[in-house]
Formats: structure tokens, C-alpha cells, sequence
């Protein structure tokens, strides 16, 4: 049920690898460590070399280490760390933020490096591999202990038959660290809230390098400023969350639309009668005509003894005639679709590398389907590419009361992403450059409509942009900072807060 910290695997690293015994301070820069007679002559803080605390788990200086967590899934942003920690414990990454922040080191935590546009990268700093934290401590009725390197598929395996989470992302692969430090969302999300409102209580590592647990009744400015944070305030190190009873079974619908007018006007319907488990859109190419179609995905949950009726919950909906399909299949086979197809992209190594230049954006009800309708029109061949998605997510904005977590002022609401994939591994400048430049010019037209920001894609934002995204929470962002990170090492990857200004 738990992955055990093992230690022959960080043997074995340390086999394959340079590691760090110290810092100095004179060429800041990480060290394998002095010499035998620098050793007797320097102890910690003498000489300009300082010794690095005694881990469980290991610190790596080596290129290949360096290099692996110096990029992430978009493959645009490479900012290499001098450092990398494979943590074998809580303790460890304590003890190093603690290290770093009295060196003024900026630090990251990386879970699955599934962001897009280098918020978990640490150029010249130290970036913590939270992969190697994976215990699930505890299942209990109605809720789980878990690590924060955890992913949610781990933890689903785990929990299953009896229980699962609430609100599952589409990839379940993903840290739960990761998407607690986001949101966390899917089409299971419209009337439940994201992955942040199912949380119990934290574990947070603060700048300081201080260990401090955090829930809605204690500790809550830390733990309202660490859900959906970006890792500013803290690292999670580990989490409760919520479980709810689970169904063996996914009876799972889909619809196709020719426009997103009349498809939104279904999710409208959808949202607003309640009675799905799971309601999000998928846009793609007819491969018969060639033309962009929008598919309607519908999902209940059930046992066998009462399976739903598809007709009634389809009642009165606007698809095209003949479109509506239906298949009955195991609860953990509908989880893992989406963990299934990228699987298969990466056994033709068609995911890993190739670039991932993301559009994220939520926008009001009332401007959705002008600002879809303007973007989906002008595609080119390239803006979703032959591996990508372009995906509509419904959220009630009422189930939302984490103050970071950033929506604009409508009841209702929906996530539009575009997730762009270049069809070819390996770097492109020039595809780079054209991405980047179209995700900003379509954020520019959908802020002017009412939209905000999902920050887990890539996009150009300044410190400026970033209070204007926080808004009326950016006064209790700052203080936050101010009070958990006042060195200002955490995360700098999206320049909330940059140490240069």
C-alpha cells in the first residue's frame, strides 16, 4: 500500500553520481567537499565552506541529476539547479530550506515536473525531488495521510474498493503536493470544488525551514496561503485528504456538437441539474471531415445492482442525432483513460520530450464561447498538434473558498485549455518563441473578458500581472511571504515575488 523510502536506491545514486558533502560560500557554489586537510583545518562555517546537515536521503551535484530536474514537461524553460535533494525524510528537507535560506540558496520543490513553463525549476539553487516521499501512512474512514511526493494514483490503488477522493485530476499520476500547490481540477470538480477544497490538514515546510501542520482551525494563514500557493509559503510535505465512498463502476457517455454555442449551452443544463458525477467537454478534429467538433463527456458512478438512466439524464440535450454512446466499465479503468493514452505517447516517445507550450484560462460564463469561438477559429495545424487536447472544464464558483485559488466574479464558470503538444521530440526555438507569443496574445483578450489565470501553463507574467491576478488577496499574499519566506527562496520559477525587485 506504501512505497518505503529504500535506501539502496540512494545508494545506488550515490554510486552513479557526485555527492555534495558542503556549500562555500566564497564561490557560491555546492561541493563535493574539501579535502582531507581542509577537512582538519575548516570545520562548518570557517574558511568559506560550510558542511551540509546529515540527511537520511541524498544531495547530487552531478549533470545528469542537475539536468533532469532543470526542465519539465513543456520543455521550454531550462533552468538548470546546481543542486538536487532526494529527501529520505521530512527532516531532510527541513534542514535543507533551513541551509539554504541562512545562504540566501532559492529553492524548489518538484513533484511530477508536470508544469509547463518552469514553476518548479531553481536556476542556480537547489531543487528537492519530492518523488522520493511516497508513504500512504494511514486510510481511514473518510480520509487518507499520505506524503506529499504521493501521487493520486497511489493513492487511489490504495483506497479502492472502498474509498476514493472526491475530485480526481484527469491525470492521476500527478504528486498531490503538486496539485494541492495548484488546484486541482477535472470534470468531476463542477459541483464538489477542486483538489484544494477536500483537504484536511498539512504539513507545510515553511522558508524558514521550519516544520508546521496547518488546517482550516489551526495555523490558517499558512495553510490558506499554501493551497493553491505555488509553493511560496511553504512545501507540502504531507497531507489529509478527504475520501469518500467509492463505486465500482462508470457508466461514461459522450455526445458530439458541431459548435461551442449550443455545447455550452448543455454544460449550462448539466451543471445546473446535478446529477452527474463527472461533466467536461473535449474539442477535436472529425477525422471523416475534418472539421472541429466539440464531444460531451458525461459520467455516473454506480454499482451493478442500479445503473443509471441514460436517457433521462441526457433528456432535452442538443447533440447531434445519432452521436450519443455509452460504456459501462470499471471506476479505475475510467480514471486511468487519461494516465492510459499517455502511457502509450510515451512507449512512442511522444510525450517526455516534446514540447508542451500550454494555454490555461478560466473565464465567466458570459464570455466563454466569444473567447473559444475566437481562438478555435484561428487555429493553425500546429497550436493542438497531433498528441494535444483542447479541454472545457464547468466550476461552480460557490464550491470555492481558498483565497489563492483565483476565478473570475460569475457563479459559474469554466477552465479552457488549450494543451498543446509539438508533434516532434526535442527543442524548437522558433516554436517556442510562437507559442509564447500566441498564449499571451489569447490571455490578453480573455483577461479583457473577465478570465483569470490557471498557473500550471505557459505564459508570460510580470510581478505587476501577478497582483493584478491576486487582487483583493494579493495585501494577504504578501504579509503571508512575508511571515514564512521572508528570505523570498521559495520557488521563484513564475517570479511571484522576485528577489530583484
Amino acid at each position: 500500500m506504501t512505497k518505503q523510502f529504500d535506501r539502496r536506491d540512494f545508494l545506488k545514486a550515490v554510486a552513479a553520481a557526485s555527492v555534495i558533502v558542503g556549500y562555500s560560500r566564497d564561490a557560491r557554489a555546492w561541493v563535493p567537499g574539501p579535502g582531507e586537510e581542509q577537512n582538519r583545518g575548516q570545520g562548518q562555517g570557517h574558511g568559506g565552506f560550510d558542511r551540509v546537515p546529515r540527511l537520511d536521503g541524498v544531495l547530487l551535484t552531478d549533470a545528469a541529476s542537475r539536468a533532469a530536474k532543470g526542465a519539465d514537461l513543456g520543455n521550454i524553460i531550462f533552468e538548470t539547479p546546481k543542486a538536487v535533494l532526494r529527501p529520505g525524510s521530512i527532516e531532510d528537507v527541513a534542514k535543507m530550506v533551513k541551509f539554504c535560506a541562512e545562504r540566501d540558496i532559492e529553492v524548489a520543490a518538484r513533484g511530477q515536473g508536470h508544469a509547463t513553463h518552469g514553476q518548479a525549476q531553481a536556476r542556480a539553487g537547489l531543487v528537492i525531488d519530492m518523488s522520493s516521499l511516497q508513504v500512504i501512512h494511514h486510510i481511514g474512514e473518510g480520509f487518507a495521510v499520505v506524503d506529499g511526493g504521493c501521487t493520486w494514483r497511489q493513492l487511489l490503488e490504495a483506497s479502492l474498493p472502498a474509498q476514493t477522493p472526491p475530485v480526481l485530476t484527469g491525470f492521476i499520476a500527478l504528486s498531490i503536493g503538486g496539485t494541492l500547490s495548484m488546484g486541482g481540477i477535472s470534470g468531476m470538480a463542477y459541483d464538489k470544488g477542486v483538489q484544494i477544497q477536500h483537504v484536511l490538514e498539512l504539513t507545510v515546510v515553511t522558508g524558514k525551514g521550519k516544520v508546521e501542520v496547518c488546517s482550516e482551525r489551526k495555523n490558517r494563514q499558512l495553510f490558506d496561503h499554501v493551497l493553491a500557493g505555488q509553493g511560496q509559503c511553504g512545501i507540502i510535505v504531507r497531507a489529509k485528504v478527504e475520501l469518500v465512498p467509492a463505486q465500482p463502476l462508470a457508466a461514461s457517455s459522450t455526445m458530439v456538437y458541431a459548435d461551442i454555442y449550443t455545447l455550452q449551452a448543455d454544460l449550462r443544463t448539466l451543471v445546473y441539474r446535478n446529477e452527474q458525477d463527472s461533466v467536461y467537454a473535449q474539442g477535436v478534429t472529425d477525422p471523416g471531415t475534418g472539421a472541429f467538433v466539440w464531444l460531451l463527456n458525461i459520467a455516473s458512478f454506480h454499482d451493478p445492482a442500479s445503473s443509471p438512466d441514460i436517457a433521462y439524464l441526457t433528456r432535452g440535450l442538443s447533440y447531434i442525432p445519432g452521436t450519443l454512446t455509452t460504456n459501462d466499465i470499471p471506476y479505475l479503468d475510467f480514471q486511468l483513460t487519461v494516465d492510459s493514452f499517455i502511457a502509450f505517447l510515451r512507449s512512442i516517445d511522444r510525450f517526455d520530450r516534446n514540447m508542451h507550450p500550454w494555454y490555461d484560462v478560466f473565464l465567466p460564463d458570459s464570455t466563454l464561447a466569444q473567447h473559444v469561438d475566437d481562438v478555435v477559429s484561428g487555429f493553425q495545424p500546429d497550436d493542438v498538434g497531433s498528441f494535444g487536447f483542447v479541454l472545457i472544464f464547468p466550476l461552480l464558483t460557490s464550491t470555492i473558498t481558498r483565497p489563492l485559488f483565483r476565478l473570475p466574479d460569475e457563479e459559474l464558470v469554466y477552465l479552457f485549455d488549450v494543451l498543446t503538444a509539438r508533434d516532434e521530440p526535442g527543442y524548437d526555438a522558433d516554436f517556442a518563441a510562437n507559442k509564447r507569443a500566441r498564449n499571451n496574445e489569447w490571455f490578453d483578450q480573455a483577461r479583457s473578458l473577465g478570465g483569470t489565470r490557471y498557473p500550471i501553463g505557459t505564459l508570460d507574467f510580470t510581478p505587476g500581472d501577478w497582483r493584478r491576478h491576486y487582487g483583493s488577496q494579493w495585501r494577504g499574499f504578501v504579509q503571508a511571504k512575508e511571515q514564512f519566506d521572508p528570505r523570498g527562496i521559495l520557488t521563484p520559477g513564475p517570479r511571484i515575488f522576485p528577489r530583484d525587485c
